[in-house]
């Protein structure tokens, strides 16, 4: 017996037709025959997400799904106030990456796991930009619980928390930050 309205459906990857992996979640749904990923839109599509496996680390054997984009940073200003010796170096968070690059890959990680800044694998990776090594597609893609919307939400907080962790003062920043090219990239930390 089913209880009116309610009609459960086995999703199944648009690619190969095999059942979609979930998670606990269901906010990311992975074909382990094929590698596709899919988040599951507003309206209940299912909307292709590129998906890569990489290591940070030779070796590692735990991977961890980050959500990346491109992304590009316009500066409105920036005021601080800043000591003398302040004022003779420049301030090093995101803002003078972006100033030095144009382009950064922007690393949001995908599970909440990482979402104290002092220790942020997605800090540290966007600040870094170092080049991942491929690695061989995992069975799963776990931990996945930040939607891409969520991701891009966290990226802000990320920029924000690297321009307010300098030594100097920040008393304005206007800037909008510019995030294309969404992808999931599992990485092996």
């Amino acid at each position: 017996m089913s209880a009116p309205g309610v009609q459960l459906v086995l999703l199944r990857c648009p690619g190969c037709g095999s059942a979609l992996d979930g998670g606990s979640d269901g906010i990311f749904l992975y074909c382990r025959a094929c590698g596709r990923g899919y988040e599951l839109s507003a309206d209940d599509a299912l909307e292709p997400v590129p998906v890569a496996f990489a290591t940070y680390t030779a070796g590692s054997r735990e991977f961890h799904p980050f959500w990346v984009f491109d992304a590009s940073l316009t500066l409105g200003a920036r005021e601080a106030q800043r000591s003398l010796a302040q004022r003779l170096t420049r301030p090093a968070g995101l803002t003078r990456l972006f100033e030095e690059r144009g382009i950064l890959t922007f690393y949001c990680a995908a599970s909440p796991y990482d979402l104290d800044a002092e220790r942020s694998w997605s800090l540290h990776l966007t600040r870094e930009q170092p080049q991942l090594a491929p690695a061989d597609r995992q069975p799963q893609v776990g931990g996945l619980a930040l939607s891409q919307a969520d991701a891009r939400a966290v990226a802000e907080h990320l920029f924000l928390v690297s321009e307010i962790e300098q030594a100097d003062v920040v008393r304005d920043l206007e800037y909008s930050l510019q995030l294309t090219n969404p992808r999931v990239v599992v990485v092996g930390l």
